[in-house]
Parts: structure tokens; sequence; C-alpha cells
């Protein structure tokens, strides 16, 4: 789903398409080495791979944060948020990750949005300078 959206931002908007692009692959990288340095083990032996931090729960997020980006609706903000919500206690009732493996994913997504966030505030106040 992500991918189609990317492709969406590709065709109609080139720079939303580069910036958040370059953005989801950055959360999907970090996700992944942290979850290598780490090396947490999974609260269940039947499970294979690593625990920190839950890329179900990083994937979720990444998928919602676009929809919130672009959107910007409040309906739509609830119903993610109930998404993202699902899916953390759903990867801790299965056992696959502990609580604070979906709280680290919601850190790593949160800190992620706010440098994205900065960024599109800077490039529009320099914007704003160059205009006067």
């Amino acid at each position: 789903m992500v991918i189609i959206i990317l492709i969406g931002l590709f065709i109609y908007d080139r720079f939303k398409f580069y910036w958040y692009g370059f953005w989801c692959f950055s959360v999907f990288a970090i996700g992944t080495f942290l979850k290598y340095v780490i090396q947490r083990p999974r609260p269940s032996l039947t499970i294979e791979g690593y625990s920190f931090p839950s890329m179900h729960v990083l994937s979720v997020c990444v998928l919602v944060s676009l929809v919130i980006l672009l959107t910007k609706n409040k309906v739509i903000t609830i119903i993610s948020v109930i998404l993202v919500l699902s899916v953390m206690i759903s990867r801790v009732y299965l056992k696959a990750h502990f609580f604070t493996d979906t709280m680290g994913s919601l850190c790593v997504i949160y800190i992620l949005i706010q440098t994205l966030q900065i960024e599109f505030t800077t490039k529009s106040n320099n914007s704003i300078k160059k205009a006067h």
C-alpha cells in the first residue's frame, strides 16, 4: 500500500514523492538496523528473528503516517490510531513481541515524523523569505 501511495505521489507531486519516499526508506532502514544491532530475542521461541523494534507496527505506522500527512482528516486520523493500536495489541497478544518492542517502533516513527516536519517547515519558511 505504501508503494501505491508513493506511485501516486510520483505522478502528481514529485517533490512530495522524493521526500516521502526517502522518509519511508529511512524508517525501514533504521528499523532494520536497530533490529540487527540490538538482537533482542522474541518472547516466543517458536517465532524466528529478532524482536526489537516491531516491523509490523513500524510498517503500519508508515502507512497511516503517509495517509494522515496527505489527507489531514480527523476521521482518518482516529481510524489510523485505532489501527496502529490494534496491531500493537495483536503483536503482544500473539507473543511475537514485547510491549516495549511496539513502543520502540512508535518512538522511531515519531522521531522521523518530526524530522520530516522540520524539513517541510524549513522549506516553507525559506520560500516565504524569498518571496519578500
